[in-house]
C-alpha cells in the first residue's frame, strides 16, 4: 500500500472514529445539559455550591494520578498496540497507591479551613469517582489510539443515562445533593467496568503482566507532558476553591454556597463549548503520531487544517454562548441563576482558547518540547493563582457576591488567551497558513456584524424572544461565513462523504 493511501485511510479513520465519539458524546452532553439544569433548578443554587465546590477541589488534587500515561499512550499505541501490557497493571497499582496520601492531604486542608461536613462528604465521595475516572480516561485512550471505538461510544452514552436516573432517583428519594454525586460514582464504576472488558478484548490485557519498570520509564519520560496537565488543570479548577474561601471571610457560608454555585451553572453552560475536547487529543494524536514518523509533509498539513477544524466549530460555539448567556440561564437554568449571566459572558471566549491549547500541546509533545510547554503552565498557573487572589475581594466589596465568579472569569480568559497565543507561537509557520488566517479575518468580520445585529435587535426590538434572537444571530452567522467563503461547505461535506464512504475500517496498526 502507497503511503498516499495508507495517509488517506488513516484520515478517514480518525475523521470516522472522531464522528462516532463525538455523537457518542454529543448525546451526553445533551443528556447532561437536560438532567443537570434540572437538577440545579430542582436543587438551587445553594445545594449545588458545596458540590461545585467539592468537584473543583476534588479534581484540582486528582490531577496528580494523571502520570502523563494517557499522552503517552495515544503517542505509542498506534505504533505498537502490544505494549500496553506492559504497564497498564502497574500504573493502577501506582494510582492506587497515591489515592492514599490524596486523600490525607484534601483532608488536612479542609480540616484547617474548617469546611462543614456536607461539603467533606461530597469530597470523599467525588474523590472516589476522581479515581476510577482517572481509569476510565487511560482505558479509552488504549481504544482510541487502536481505532477501536464503537463500544467506547455506547458507554459513554449507557453511563450518562445511568447517572442522570440515579440522580434523579436519589434527590426524589430525599437524598438531596449527595445523590448527585453517588450517581456519578456509581455511573463511572459500571463504565470502567466495561471499558477494561473492551480492552482485554482488543489488547488481550492481563493485570498478571505486573512490573514497575516500563511504568517508572513512562512517568519520567513523560514529566513534562504530566506536570503541563497538572499545572493547566489547577489553574481551570482552583479559582473556585478560591472563590468559596474569599467569599465566606467576606459574605459568610450561605453567601460562599450561593456564590459558588453561580460561578459553577456558569462553568457548567460553558462546557457546551467543550464537546470536541475529549475527541481531539485521542483522535488526533494518533493521526499526526504515524504522519509525523513517515511523511513530513502530510503531518504540517494536517496540523494546519487540525487547527482550521477547531476554529470553525468553536468560534460560532463561543460567540452564541456570549451573545445567549442570559437566554440560556434563564431558559436552562430559571430566575435564581440569572447572577450567574456576567461570568458566563465573560467565560464563552475562554473555551475557543483551550481548544487552540489543546491542538498546541499535542504538537509540542510529539515534537518533544513539553518541558517549554509545562514551563508556560507553570508561568499561567503562578499568573491565575496571584490575580485571582487580589481581584476577587475587591471585586465582591465593590460590586456585590455575584461579582465575585465575575472576576475568576476575567482571570481565567486572560490566562488562557496568554497561554494559547504563546504555544501557537512555539509552533511557528506549522500552526498557521494564508488560508486559515483569511478564515480567520473573514470569520473575524462576520462575528462583529453580528454582534452589531444582535445589539440592534435588543435596542430596537426588546420584546423580541430570546431564542428567536439568537436564532437570527445563527442564521446571519451561517449566511456570513458561507457567502464571504470563510467556511466551504461542499469541501466539507465532500470530506464527509469520503470519510463514511467505507463502512469499515482500516485495520489498526500491528
Amino acid at each position: 500500500m502507497s503511503q498516499a493511501v495508507k495517509h488517506s485511510n488513516d484520515v478517514l479513520v480518525a475523521v470516522r472514529n472522531l464522528a462516532k465519539l463525538g455523537g457518542s458524546l454529543g448525546m451526553t452532553l445533551v443528556l447532561g445539559f437536560l438532567v443537570r439544569p434540572l437538577l440545579r433548578r430542582w436543587l438551587g443554587p445553594d445545594a449545588f455550591g458545596p458540590l461545585d465546590t467539592a468537584d473543583g477541589f476534588t479534581a484540582t488534587f486528582f490531577i496528580v494520578l494523571t502520570l502523563g500515561v494517557d499522552g503517552y499512550i495515544r503517542k505509542e499505541i498506534p505504533l505498537r498496540p502490544a505494549h500496553a501490557n506492559d504497564f497498564l497493571a502497574s500504573i493502577f497499582l501506582l494510582r492506587l497507591t497515591l489515592t492514599v496520601p490524596i486523600f490525607i492531604a484534601m483532608y488536612a486542608v479542609m480540616a484547617y479551613f474548617g469546611w462543614p461536613a456536607q461539603v467533606q462528604a461530597l469530597v470523599w465521595i467525588l474523590g472516589a469517582a476522581q479515581f476510577v475516572t482517572m481509569m476510565n480516561l487511560s482505558f479509552a485512550a488504549l481504544l482510541q489510539a487502536h481505532t477501536t471505538v464503537d463500544g467506547l461510544s455506547i458507554i459513554n452514552v449507557v453511563s450518562k443515562v445511568m447517572w442522570g436516573a440515579l440522580a434523579l432517583a436519589g434527590v426524589a428519594l430525599g437524598y438531596g445533593i449527595h445523590a448527585v454525586a453517588l450517581a456519578l460514582l456509581v455511573s463511572e464504576a459500571v463504565k470502567g467496568i466495561v471499558c477494561l472488558a473492551l480492552c482485554r478484548k482488543h489488547f488481550e490485557l492481563s493485570f498478571a503482566s505486573f512490573g514497575w519498570g516500563p511504568a517508572k520509564v513512562i512517568v519520567v519520560a513523560t514529566l513534562p507532558f504530566y506536570l503541563n496537565t497538572v499545572f493547566h488543570t489547577v489553574y481551570n479548577k482552583v479559582d473556585v476553591v478560591l472563590l468559596r474561601q474569599i467569599t465566606e471571610g467576606r459574605l459568610g457560608l450561605a453567601a460562599a454556597n450561593q456564590e459558588t454555585g453561580w460561578y459553577g451553572a456558569a462553568a457548567g453552560l460553558g462546557g457546551l463549548s467543550m464537546l470536541l475536547v475529549p475527541l481531539m487529543a485521542g483522535v488526533m494524536m494518533p493521526l499526526l503520531a504515524r504522519a509525523k514518523g513517515s511523511d513530513p509533509a502530510e503531518y504540517d498539513r494536517l496540523i494546519k487544517r487540525s487547527l482550521e477544524l477547531v476554529l470553525t466549530v468553536a468560534i460560532p460555539i463561543s460567540l452564541a454562548l456570549g451573545l445567549g448567556s442570559d437566554v440560556l440561564i434563564r431558559l436552562m437554568l430559571g430566575e435564581a441563576y440569572m447572577p450567574a449571566t456576567l461570568a458566563l459572558r465573560l467565560l464563552s471566549p475562554v473555551y475557543l482558547f483551550i481548544y487552540v491549547s489543546i491542538i498546541s500541546a499535542v504538537v509540542l509533545q510529539l515534537e518533544d518540547r513539553a518541558w517549554t510547554l509545562a514551563m508556560m503552565s507553570l508561568v499561567g498557573l503562578f499568573v491565575n493563582l496571584v490575580a485571582n487572589l487580589f481581584v476577587i475581594g475587591p471585586a465582591i466589596d465593590r460590586f456585590g457576591a455575584s461579582y465575585g465568579g465575575a472576576a475568576c472569569a476575567l482571570v481565567q480568559i486572560l490566562t488562557e488567551a496568554g497561554v494559547a497565543i504563546a504555544m501557537v507561537t512555539m509552533m511557528g509557520r506549522r500552526s498557521l497558513d494564508a488560508r486559515t488566517g483569511t478564515m480567520l479575518l473573514k470569520t473575524a468580520v462576520v462575528c462583529a456584524a453580528v454582534i452589531g445585529l444582535d445589539f440592534t435587535l435588543r435596542q430596537q426590538l426588546p420584546s423580541l424572544p430570546g431564542l428567536l434572537r439568537m436564532v437570527l444571530n445563527g442564521i446571519a452567522y451561517v449566511a456570513g461565513v458561507v457567502v464571504t467563503g470563510a467556511v466551504s461547505p461542499r469541501e466539507m461535506l465532500a470530506f464527509a462523504r469520503q470519510a463514511f464512504r467505507r463502512k469499515k475500517a482500516e485495520p489498526a496498526p500491528a
